[in-house]
């Protein structure tokens, strides 16, 4: 009696965790449709201390570093949501993101790679091909010169 008592309160407090951690989602993703960057990364990181397993606050978290130019903590956002995530397309998706972020930070072999696994996953994913023709293309120009 007192395991199964133990059991379902450990996953009722589980529960509440990650309802509170959605309520921070959602606050990050107003604040980042209004464009207050700041603020939606403050929101992804308190559902990430709440549930740092949370693969949407952790793609979240890659998007609005992205956009605040802070490259190299997106790109680590988003290999966390490559590593664990169970959905092939937000997966692949982690991956393209990964890609580009590396591109902004010039690091094409990182960005080739990113953009190969992510096609290697969603083999339609045009936008992911393009991308890595063009990061292949300036690799190619780089070596030449």
């Amino acid at each position: 009696m007192k395991a199964t008592l133990f059991v379902t309160m450990f996953l009722f407090t589980l529960a509440a965790q990650s309802q509170k951690a959605n309520q921070y989602i959602e606050k990050g993703n107003r604040n980042y449709r209004e464009k207050e960057y700041a603020r939606a990364d403050e929101q992804y990181g308190k559902a990430l201390a709440k549930d740092n397993s949370n693969t949407t606050a952790l793609f979240n978290s890659g998007n609005v570093r992205q956009k605040l130019g802070k490259y190299e903590e997106a790109s680590k956002a988003y290999e966390a949501v490559a590593s664990s995530a169970k959905v092939p397309a937000l997966k692949a998706k982690a991956y393209y993101n990964q890609g580009v972020s590396y591109i902004r930070q010039k690091k094409l072999h990182e960005a080739i790679e990113a953009f190969k696994k992510s096609i290697r996953i969603d083999p339609d994913d045009n936008q992911a091909r393009e991308n890595l023709q063009k990061a292949l293309k300036e690799l190619k120009q780089q070596q030449q010169q």
